[in-house]
């Protein structure tokens, strides 16, 4: 956790509250398995207090799985850090476009962390986290979802590259 590169703002209005829940569960997870703590009670308590008692299994198959089949360090930042780093926000991203059912895009974000085959279970368990959070009102913020740089390179702000047929 410690010398993670801090993205954006994680308090105050900068998140909604269905993407501070979410955040707020995977942190708390991390912080479990460092510590070898039980954080089922607290995680269960958070998630009723928002009606959402059945993602507490969900986010605990998800953190499973990113912690099988990350790619790469994950860097997860504990619960009191007021800003979000790369992966947390990528996983925010792919977790709001999960439940608009975009979910390929999602895949793009996924996969800059994780196997394919970790990618495609966690957007599954994402897909879940969506309908549990849609079902009780909570909207997960769409938030910067610029997938569009995994698939053409460089930021979402230039124009795709000019792409020439290739003759064979």
């Amino acid at each position: 956790m410690d010398g993670c590169a801090a993205d954006g703002l994680t308090e105050g209005p900068a998140l909604p509250p269905a993407d501070r829940l979410l955040l707020w569960a995977i942190r708390v997870w991390v912080i479990g398995l460092k510590r070898r703590l039980d954080i089922d009670a607290e995680t269960r308590a958070a998630c009723a207090r928002f009606g959402v008692p059945d993602a507490v299994e969900l986010v605990d198959g998800l953190m499973s799985i990113l912690a099988c089949g990350a790619t790469q360090v994950l860097c997860i930042e504990c619960v009191c850090h007021p800003r979000l780093t790369e992966d947390e926000a990528r996983l925010l991203r792919a977790a709001a476009l999960h439940q608009a059912n975009r979910g390929f895009e999602a895949r793009f974000l996924l996969r800059a962390m994780l196997t394919a085959e970790a990618s495609r279970d966690a957007g599954e368990i994402l897909d879940r986290i969506g309908l549990v959070f849609a079902a009780r009102g909570l909207r997960l913020s769409r938030g910067a979802a610029d997938t569009e740089r995994f698939v053409f390179g460089g930021d979402s702000e230039s124009p795709p590259p000019v792409v020439r047929p290739t003759l064979h």
